[in-house]
């Protein structure tokens, strides 16, 4: 395992590092189809998509370092559940809030200007859906709201589910546990699949299956086992050793998987879990030469804006467009040039704009949060330290 340095703060440097590769892969694919990119350039870019995978991972393995930490000092009674949800609530929502209202009012100025729409405008019901972040089991409300939502109503939905996963003891039940879990999802998207497609695996046309929580809860249960297997590691900043030969088996295993992909013979109800399976194998190699590469400045501070950057950067990529097709730059330049002109200007303004948002947003309500959820959290608090 990497030397998971703690910034002062308690923060682990390599997860904010991972957490910077996946907005990094996220803008990518998303900057190529503004710039207009297709063939092999495209298949390239668009490997970006499985950022959110690794989003995925690191998420189990944060959730799993703070849950145990809360529930250390306060106890794992309901109350203290409880708190560390509005923690995790207050993570999320205020900034998704805000996207909701002006996705909503920007879709309706390009009503009123007569350009057209990335997809459908929202009924209420698909608003209702995302205020309560259950949009994740409704076709209609998925992206319509705020495009990609469907990541975030996966990573929420989560959330939900993690105290009741630690109700689960000990940890090797805990693992059966999340094994049967991860294989129900997957599961239950084949039956779905089949009902509605004729088909277990349900392709590339029926991308709602791809984004709803059964499909993609197998990755978060991959990165609990791993926590439950090597969680100490993950806190004190051992390694597991042999960094070079989990970056071999990485590589190859990921090299297969592309392979075939590309090729349309891989399953698509087991490509969420098959790519968060190949993340892990990539954790295990943060040693030596890898991790110098993966975590540096710059990945660490995409990581720590990511949540921001990844709510402001399509429409941002609208701007882009408009600005190409204004300037007839699609014309002008050719396919390699649009998407490096692309992808840079949509990272330096969405992160521009989500250095902002963090500050005056996400900072606030995350203390906000944090101050209401240990206060919550106190009530249960006397059972485990004495303290009220």
């Amino acid at each position: 395992m990497a030397q998971a340095t703690a910034e002062p703060s308690g923060r682990l440097d390599w997860l904010d590092a991972l957490r910077g590769w996946a907005i990094f892969g996220v803008v990518l694919v998303h900057s190529s189809q503004t710039a207009h990119v297709g063939g092999v350039l495209s298949n390239l870019a668009g490997l970006g998509r499985f950022g959110v995978q690794l989003f995925f991972i690191v998420s189990a393995l944060t959730i799993s370092l703070t849950y145990e930490s809360h529930i250390r000092r306060f106890g794992d009674s309901l109350r203290p559940q409880f708190g560390w949800l509005i923690k995790r609530f207050f993570r999320i929502a205020p900034l998704y809030y805000i996207a909701i209202l002006v996705n909503t009012l920007y879709r309706l100025l390009r009503l009123h200007w007569g350009l057209p729409l990335h997809d459908h405008f929202p009924l209420p019901s698909d608003i209702v859906a995302n205020i309560f972040f259950v949009h994740t089991w409704v076709p209609s409300a998925i992206n319509s709201v705020v495009p990609g939502g469907w990541s975030i109503a996966v990573e929420m939905f989560f959330y939900a589910l993690v105290p009741l996963i630690w109700l689960v003891k000990p940890t090797r039940t805990r693992i059966g546990f999340l094994v049967l879990f991860g294989a129900a999802g997957l599961a239950t998207t084949a039956v779905v699949s089949r009902l509605t497609t004729g088909s277990y695996d349900f392709g590339a046309g029926e991308p709602f299956l791809y984004y709803w929580f059964p499909t993609q809860a197998p990755v978060f249960a991959i990165g609990l086992i791993f926590y439950f297997l090597h969680g100490p590691k993950l806190k004190s900043g051992g390694n597991t050793g042999g960094g070079l030969l989990w970056l071999s088996l990485f590589v190859v295993f990921l090299a297969t998987f592309l392979l075939l992909w590309t090729k349309g013979l891989f399953f698509h109800v087991l490509t969420a879990a098959t790519v968060g399976f190949a993340f892990i194998l990539l954790i295990l190699a943060m040693e030596g030469i890898v991790r110098p590469l993966l975590v540096h400045r710059f990945s660490i501070g995409l990581g720590r804006a990511s949540y921001s950057i990844y709510i402001v950067h399509f429409i941002v990529l609208d701007g882009i467009e408009w600005l190409f097709q204004s300037l007839g730059l699609y014309g002008y330049l050719p396919a390699p040039l649009r998407l490096v002109a692309v992808f840079a200007l949509a990272v330096a303004l969405a992160n521009t704009i989500a250095m902002f948002t963090k500050r005056v947003i996400e900072d606030p309500a995350i203390a906000f949060g944090h101050a209401l959820g240990m206060r919550v959290s106190m009530g249960g608090a006397n059972a485990v330290s004495g303290r009220g």
